[in-house]
């Protein structure tokens, strides 16, 4: 939902929020890719 606000909105504050969202989604992401790697778990993709 954030990504679709990002791709269609218009105005810097509502885009703001939705932006920190897919941030800290795609650091939480990479953190769990890099823990599971460790883990010498496949990740899936």
């Amino acid at each position: 939902m954030a990504e679709v606000k990002l791709e269609h909105g218009t105005d810097d504050e509502t885009r703001d929020m939705p932006q920190k969202i897919v941030d800290a989604q795609k650091k939480d992401i990479a953190e769990m890719t890099a823990m599971l790697d460790r883990m010498g778990v496949e990740v899936p993709e």
